[in-house]
């Protein structure tokens, strides 16, 4: 699923107004699972790796399988979570839920690029029939799903938010979910 969508389903599941500890724990969460790729594609990309060696080759070598098994672990965020409700620590608690959350929208839409998401236990890949990019795998129908996803999430999130800051966030946020989509387009 797209980076976009998983901040706007955590946080509506979890961001509360005047809450900015709690809210920045949400972002953390939901952006952990998917912060190596940005790296990923920044070190690449910065030394001229065409976009299709990118994903067809060296996202599949090490160390960049480890990373994403690590990143997309459900074990690691329920011990994230499990210590952040043990510890009474609520911020650790939301931390992990949100990665948890990004972790589950992921599990069925990732087909020939599973993830490992019960690393350390074992090395085994869910290679879901739907993928939410490769129309071999119904992205075609994914997308819409995603899409009413995404657009509930905004409209709880706009209602939930009045600052001004807040609703310029889920502008852009929703700028980067059409973004992120327009780049599948050009390179996939």
């Amino acid at each position: 699923m797209n980076t976009a969508t998983h901040l706007l389903t955590a946080a509506a599941a979890f961001a509360r107004p005047g809450r900015p500890g709690r809210n920045t724990a949400v972002v953390v969460g939901a952006l952990l699972p998917d912060a190596w790729i940005f790296g990923f594609w920044g070190w690449y990309r910065a030394q001229g790796v065409p976009e299709m060696r990118l994903w067809r080759e060296l996202y599949w070598q090490e160390p960049w399988q480890t990373v994403g098994a690590i990143a997309n672990s459900a074990p690691i965020g329920l011990a994230i979570l499990a210590a952040g409700l043990l510890t009474r620590l609520s911020w650790l608690a939301v931390l992990g839920g949100a990665m948890l959350i990004h972790l589950a929208l992921d599990f069925p839409v990732h087909a020939d690029d599973a993830h490992r998401h019960f690393w350390p236990i074992t090395d085994w890949r869910f290679h879901a029939p739907f993928s939410y990019w490769d129309v071999r795998y119904h992205a075609d129908k994914v997308i819409w799903v995603e899409a009413a996803l995404t657009a509930a999430c905004l409209v709880v999130l706009w209602r939930r938010f009045g600052g001004r800051p807040a609703r310029a966030a889920l502008g852009l946020l929703a700028a980067g979910y059409v973004g992120a989509y327009a780049y599948f387009a050009l390179v996939f």
